[in-house]
This record gives C-alpha cells, sequence and structure tokens, in this order.
C-alpha cells in the first residue's frame, strides 16, 4: 500500500465507512457521514464520490436503521441452510 498512496487511501476510506452501522442515534452516524464525506475531499476518488450521493439518496433508510429496535441481528439468518 506504501507504493499507491490513492490506493492505501481509498483501503481506509472504505473499511472506515463499516462504522456507521455500529450508530444508534441518527446525529452520530450522520455527523459521521459527513466527515466520512469531507474526507473525499481532494482525493479525486470519483466511485467513492458517486457512492456517497447513493448514500445521500438513501439516507432515510440508513437513520431508521440506526434505532437500536430496527437493527437485525443477521448471525442467526446467515448460519441457518
Amino acid at each position: 500500500m506504501a507504493a499507491n498512496k490513492r490506493l492505501s487511501i481509498a483501503y481506509i476510506l472504505k473499511e472506515s465507512f463499516g462504522q456507521l452501522w455500529d450508530y444508534e442515534k441518527e446525529g452520530w452516524a450522520r455527523k459521521f457521514f459527513e466527515n466520512w464525506k469531507a474526507s473525499l475531499k481532494w482525493q479525486r476518488l470519483a466511485p467513492y464520490e458517486k457512492f456517497a450521493q447513493m448514500i445521500e439518496g438513501h439516507w432515510e433508510g440508513i437513520a431508521a436503521y440506526c434505532k437500536p429496535e430496527n437493527k437485525v441481528p443477521l448471525g442467526f439468518v446467515e448460519g441457518s441452510e
């Protein structure tokens, strides 16, 4: 990763985005997303900017997921065959 700075940044952004699903309050999730989106500035990662726009378009559903009563543990579902 040291050889390719853009690839390294893209990887870090991808990995850090997963934290969004851990928030239980919409306000904190939104703050995280806004900070994540701000970190895209000057990176020239067009696919990530397109992804951020898609997330904006689906924000209502993401905000609903933040509520603890809407979080569904998938371990049982994924483990059954």
